[in-house]
């Protein structure tokens, strides 16, 4: 898959997207002030830690990919938890 842009940085909150059958967190999404989501890539090494920060602010760096509609994929290379 192509990436829609090579880097961006973006912050937001954590929040869960989808539960599995047995009510785990399947994947989590960045919601941004803009108003805008960002599925977070799960199967990565960053995509794992950020479910640990549910909830919290956070900066990301990383890749978009284009997925249906209207949403995009952000694989994570770095991130750091905003300090209030």
């Amino acid at each position: 898959m192509k990436p829609i842009k090579s880097e961006i940085e973006v912050d937001g909150i954590l929040v869960p997207n989808k539960w599995s059958d047995d009510n785990r967190i399947a994947s989590i999404s960045l919601y941004t002030s803009g108003e805008r989501e960002y599925l977070i890539e799960p199967d990565t090494e960053r995509g794992k830690e950020l479910v640990k920060l549910l909830g919290q602010r956070v900066i990301v760096k990383g890749t978009l990919f284009p997925i249906s509609g209207h949403f995009q994929k952000l694989r994570v290379d770095s991130y750091q938890v905003f300090e209030w």
